[in-house]
């Protein structure tokens, strides 16, 4: 083998599930990873080679990465530059797999080179990645696994990532799902919904929903408004109204104290603040006039509230109101 990569990595709560796969060619060897993560495991890393990790599927979703002195945040597609230590946390116990490219510094830099726009290789960086990259991550992986067409298949895939890894607006590309532009992905999107339907029964932070979405705070509210036209604090309290008139509908009988707590809300006096805002009455009064479907949407009546806030109140919401 004519680059020879070399990784110190201590891991643990993380196993491989297949044997590792791996192409070499010039200046790169290319690694596909199995694997299963053990929630509460974790893993430091680092390598004197510059690297990109590509996810596959969506087991990304339940192992969080960071830099030296960052926040832990949820990545599908990342650059590492040479010598910079990682680390990462497994959030919840799932399969996942990856592929990770090994680059040497100087063939890399003259494959970027015809990008046109300067590249900064000095700086680690993590995002979710766009439907294009995950394709190449898929034709990487299977490549890789069942070799057929060659070294000459592997550099076009090579080229094509790097491409898109370090395009000159990272932000478009992580965007790129979002015709509009500038918004979440669907895939981002759901990680946040999710998030939002999990913790239904506290108060969630900005920052918590942007690193379900792999995003920093300040990049997170300007993506989420253009994809939602709302703010995420504004989209957080019309799915908690919705949730707290589901449940009000499903058990005329809980207090709306109860429900207050359910579903997020500091006490009664803010739940019906926020009712009335959203209906124009208090929920008393809503609740014996007799709601109707249409009351509980979770979000804007506009085309551009996406359907991923328009699923019911999850069961695990009822679930968590005392019984009797």
């Amino acid at each position: 083998m004519g680059f020879l990569p070399s990784m110190q990595a201590d891991l643990q709560g993380i196993r491989a599930t297949r044997p590792l796969r791996f192409r070499e060619w010039e200046g790169v060897v290319a690694d596909l990873w199995h694997a299963q993560g053990t929630a509460g495991g974790g893993g430091h890393y680092l390598s004197p080679h510059p690297r990109i990790v590509l996810f596959l599927d969506e087991g990304a979703e339940a192992v969080e990465l960071a830099g030296p002195g960052g926040a832990l945040r949820r990545a599908s597609a990342l650059y590492v530059p040479p010598g910079l230590p990682i680390r990462s946390r497994i959030a919840a116990t799932r399969d996942f797999a990856h592929v990770d490219l090994h680059l040497q510094a100087e063939p890399l830099a003259a494959r970027l080179s015809g990008l046109g726009h300067p590249v900064a290789l000095d700086r680690p960086m993590f995002r979710m990645a766009g439907e294009p990259l995950r394709q190449l991550a898929r034709m990487l992986a299977a490549e890789i696994d069942r070799p057929r067409r060659g070294r000459l298949l592997l550099e076009g895939l090579l080229l094509a990532t790097l491409a898109e890894v370090f395009a000159a607006d990272p932000q478009e590309e992580a965007n790129e799902d979002d015709p509009r532009g500038g918004g979440l992905t669907p895939y981002q999107l759901a990680a946040v919904t999710r998030l939002a339907d999990q913790r239904m029964d506290r108060r969630l932070a900005v920052a918590e929903l942007a690193r379900a979405a792999g995003l920093s705070e300040g990049w997170f509210s300007h993506a989420f408004k253009r994809s939602t036209g709302q703010t995420p604090q504004r989209w957080l309290t019309r799915r908690r109204v919705a949730a707290a008139a589901s449940l009000m509908r499903a058990d005329p009988r809980r207090s709306l104290a109860e429900i207050a707590a359910a579903t997020g809300f500091a006490d009664q006096a803010h739940l019906t603040r926020a009712f009335r805002a959203e209906h124009g009455l208090p929920p008393a009064a809503w609740r014996r006039g007799g709601p109707t479907a249409a009351a509980f949407s979770a979000g804007p009546s506009n085309a551009q509230q996406d359907e991923t806030s328009q699923r019911p109140v999850p069961e695990l919401i009822a679930r968590q109101l005392p019984q009797g």
